[in-house]
């Protein structure tokens, strides 16, 4: 096939940039590839007639409530080729055995997983941008070296079954979910907001909207946050907080990137 399709979910900017370079090495291949956010994308829509490429981030040893839904959403396939790309901070353990499990029960052929480490950015209290770039340049040259092992075939997706299901659990909860969102919330200082809208723009779920009265943005009780931090990443005012005021703001890269690919 020479048809990719790229499937991505970022908070801070880090999968998203690790697709961007995936997409740009297969396109230096002659390939054909488009990006689809799954923020607004249809998993039931996701073509079988192509090569799928799922790229995203991790999130309490496992995946974000809305990837995991994502994926699960998947229609029925009859061996079409998939690759699996996670971005992280230092380790997971219930990522890619659950995935590999989805893909193979929906007919899908697993071709190959990497984890990647980028900067981290949940409850982020040390600032070091020589440390962040590098890692960044070394996440970018291994996401390259993977597409280029996947074109040739060298790629593989291990997994340790049963330790990997176990270490899914706590994403998968509904309850864990509730817990976080009661005592991870999002903090707004009115102060040092400028109403420009952005972070209601960009909020996955819907959390974040803006007060009618104030025009300042305000939480919805009714809908969970996902602790995706995406609007404490890209606030330039840095009047966002998610969890401890003293959690430090990181992004991988400038919101008009971040809105680009958002609408599309």
């Amino acid at each position: 096939m020479n048809e990719y399709h790229l499937y991505w979910f970022s908070g801070s900017g880090n999968s998203l940039l690790i697709c961007k370079a995936i997409k740009e090495e297969l396109v230096s291949k002659e390939k054909e590839v488009s990006m689809f956010t799954m923020d607004k994308f249809d998993p039931s829509q996701v073509s079988t007639e192509v090569v799928n490429g799922f790229v995203v981030s991790v999130y309490e040893q496992g995946l974000n409530p809305l990837v995991w839904d994502f994926l699960y959403g998947l229609p029925k396939s009859n061996n079409t080729p998939v690759f699996f790309v996670d971005t992280l901070m230092a380790y997971s353990g219930g990522v890619k055995g659950p995935v590999k499990k989805i893909f193979k029960k929906k007919g899908y052929k697993p071709l190959g997983a990497i984890e990647i480490i980028m900067p981290n950015n949940y409850f982020k209290r040390k600032d070091n941008k020589e440390k962040d770039k590098l890692k960044i340049e070394r996440g970018i040259l291994k996401a390259r070296k993977f597409t280029n092992n996947l074109l040739l075939g060298k790629t593989k997706f291990r997994d340790i079954p049963i330790y990997s299901y176990l270490m899914s659990l706590p994403s998968k909860s509904k309850l864990v979910s509730k817990l976080m969102n009661r005592y991870v919330t999002v903090s707004i200082n009115e102060e040092l907001c400028d109403k420009c809208g952005i972070c209601t723009m960009i909020c996955p779920t819907g959390h974040l909207i803006v007060n009618e009265d104030s025009n300042y943005p305000m939480t919805l009780k009714s809908v969970s946050c996902i602790q995706c931090l995406r609007c404490m990443s890209f606030c330039h005012s840095e009047a966002i907080k998610v969890g401890s005021k003293k959690n430090l703001t990181y992004k991988a890269l400038p919101i008009k990137e971040m809105l680009k690919e958002l609408k599309k």
